[in-house]
């Protein structure tokens, strides 16, 4: 689970929550792929729970295939009370474009999953007892 705040702002419709699985495989070795998995009208978390994160058999795929599954999660509102991505425009005029608010949360989320793991600070030494 990752919070999608940073990848949006406010009105865009994105829930307060994504998911991403992420492989042992890839977690080990870089050179993983990135799969984007957007869910239908009325099948966020929200609405049926994990069911469409873990039936849909992605984590196997992914398991298999050294693929990066993301799940970005869209919320419900007045304007969408169905929950569904942009296909309409209720995020504005330019909702497919480039530069439309929902494709550029997900670019920027898939920008993150390619940035290299951050490097651990190294330890520091402990005092020498004398």
């Amino acid at each position: 689970m990752f919070e999608q705040a940073e990848f949006t702002e406010a009105g865009e419709g994105l829930a307060d929550e994504g998911v991403v699985y992420i492989p042992p495989s890839c977690r080990e070795t870089p050179g993983c792929r990135v799969h984007v998995a957007l869910h239908g009208c009325q099948q966020s978390r929200t609405r049926v729970g994990g069911t469409f994160i873990e039936d849909t058999g992605y984590a196997e795929l992914a398991d298999t295939n050294r693929l990066i599954i993301l799940f970005p999660q869209i919320a419900s509102s007045v304007v969408n009370p169905q929950g569904c991505w942009d296909w309409w425009g209720y995020t504005g005029l330019d909702y497919l474009g480039k530069g439309a608010p929902q494709i550029s949360a997900l670019w920027k989320m898939v920008e993150r999953l390619a940035e290299p793991p951050a490097e651990e600070a190294p330890a520091e030494a402990a005092p020498v007892q004398e």
